[in-house]
C-alpha cells in the first residue's frame, strides 16, 4: 500500500463497497464488497446517439 498525501486515486486501484448495519453488533457497520458494472453496457449506451 503506498502511503502518500494524495487526495486522489485511478479506478483501478479502488473497489465499490456499500456499508450495511450489523444486525448483531447495533453499533456496527460492514463493509459488503459489490461487482463492478459491465463496462461493455455503458460503452455501448454511448455509442448511441442522444435523442
Amino acid at each position: 500500500m503506498l502511503k502518500t498525501n494524495e487526495p486522489f486515486v485511478l479506478a483501478s486501484q479502488v473497489s465499490q463497497v456499500f456499508y450495511a448495519e450489523d444486525n448483531v453488533n447495533k453499533n456496527w457497520h460492514l463493509a459488503v464488497k459489490v461487482p463492478p458494472r459491465a463496462m461493455d453496457v455503458l460503452l455501448s449506451e454511448m455509442d448511441q446517439p442522444m435523442d
